[in-house]
């Protein structure tokens, strides 16, 4: 009867290690012209687990087994999810328009901002 009960704790043990177990997933991400992008994060949704592409555009982040979904961004860009159905995902980033157009706005406004400072102290 011991027996029993200690093989049944053991099972029921590694069952719970398992589920904590961690899994790989790889993949590469890309920009919107099939080039692959450094420095794009890549987080577990609903997690605060995340790592960031390589300069190949590459990724491995190690995620629980019930994640369902991987999402990608980067400054600039228009974040995108995935659905975790394997160990490898592919992200294809497009440009966020917005966002260059508002960066542009805003350096323009410092450029002129600075020359008009430049042509008081003048």
């Amino acid at each position: 009867m011991k027996r029993l009960l200690l093989s049944m704790l053991c099972s029921l043990l590694s069952l719970a290690a398992m589920a904590q177990a961690t899994r790989p997933v790889r993949g590469v991400v890309f920009d919107g012209n099939g080039i692959p992008l450094p420095g794009a994060t890549l987080t577990a949704v609903g997690s605060t687990n995340s790592v960031t592409s390589g300069v190949d555009g590459t990724y491995e982040i190690m995620v629980s087994p019930y994640t369902k979904f991987i999402e990608a961004s980067k400054e600039g860009f228009i974040s995108t999810q995935a659905e975790v159905d394997g160990s490898y995902l592919v992200f294809k980033l497009q440009v966020d328009k917005k966002y260059a157009e508002n960066k542009a706005k805003a350096e323009e406004e410092a450029r002129k901002a600075a020359e008009a400072e430049q042509a008081r102290i003048a």
